[in-house]
């Protein structure tokens, strides 16, 4: 039997933890059980006890390290909301403050999670709208100087300036990301200038669905046709998938991105994550 508070999780508690967190109806997470159990051990994860049982359980994913997102919360019940889950909060923000990470960030659209979050100290810094399109057409071809190719683990470092570059710290990928990319999604196309890496597209297929899962252009190379050109190489590449249709997600306030999704065919689902982050005391 666990003893009574908060305590961290291993993987050696996957056989009472995994049961708890299907039976739960206070749940929220960032993609499925099957990855919260793989990840049990190798990624920070906490839960509160209570009469030797979980009350409450909170994973973060840290594979883009220094951001650390929350994955996973589940509750027990409203009670575990008000009373445990706010200690599972100061774990992970104690957690990220240890390990020099930035405050933790929470993407989602769990109604119930806003206000535990807020009552920690988390603000909201944005959201995040969906945007889908049927077919893999492209209107347009862009800068046909552009050279497209298969990024290596030798671009990695041009990736990771790329976005440090082009995207505020919460946004941005790392070096760990980008090795795990090469190997998990279906394609990682860099574009090159003269061969400097001034942009890349990483997407992925899930059944019949393409998922347009990052569009990124360096700031000094953009108003060059090159995001074009990169969306045009994504659309071919799930033509040739053989997917139905594609879908992606952008910051609401990433206009000059949406006016090219736009141009593309893609339109708004209305669905959209809101974004919170906390903060240091």
């Amino acid at each position: 039997m666990w003893q009574d508070g908060v305590r961290a999780v291993t993987s050696a508690d996957a056989g009472r933890i995994m049961p708890f967190l299907r039976r739960s109806s206070w749940t929220t997470l960032e993609s499925s059980l099957v990855e919260v159990e793989r990840h049990l051990g190798d990624w920070p994860a906490w839960m509160a006890v209570q009469g030797g049982e979980p009350e409450a359980f909170l994973l973060l994913d840290v594979l883009r390290a220094p951001v650390v997102q929350i994955h996973t919360v589940t509750c027990r019940d409203k009670r575990a909301v008000d009373h445990d889950l706010p200690e599972l909060l100061r774990a992970a923000s104690f957690y990220a403050k240890q390990c020099g990470a930035l405050p933790p960030l929470y993407m989602g659209d769990s109604a119930w999670l806003r206000q535990p979050l807020a009552r920690a100290g988390y603000r909201h810094v944005g959201d995040v709208l969906f945007y889908e399109k049927e077919g893999t057409d492209a209107p347009a071809t862009g800068n046909q100087a552009v050279e497209v190719r298969l990024v290596d683990a030798a671009d990695i470092p041009a990736l990771v300036a790329l976005d440090s570059a082009a995207f505020a710290p919460i946004w941005r990928n790392n070096a760990a990301f980008f090795r795990h990319a090469l190997c998990s999604f279906a394609m990682l196309y860099a574009a090159c200038l003269g061969g400097i890496v001034v942009g890349y597209v990483l997407c992925d297929v899930r059944q019949e669905q393409g998922q347009l899962a990052r569009l990124a252009i360096h700031p000094d190379w953009q108003r060059q046709g090159i995001g074009t050109r990169l969306l045009a190489e994504a659309m071919r590449f799930f033509a040739e998938a053989g997917v139905s249709s594609v879908a992606l997600n952008t910051q609401e306030d990433n206009h000059r991105a949406q006016r090219l999704y736009r141009r593309f065919g893609f339109q708004h689902t209305g669905e959209r994550f809101f974004v919170m982050q906390g903060a240091w005391d």
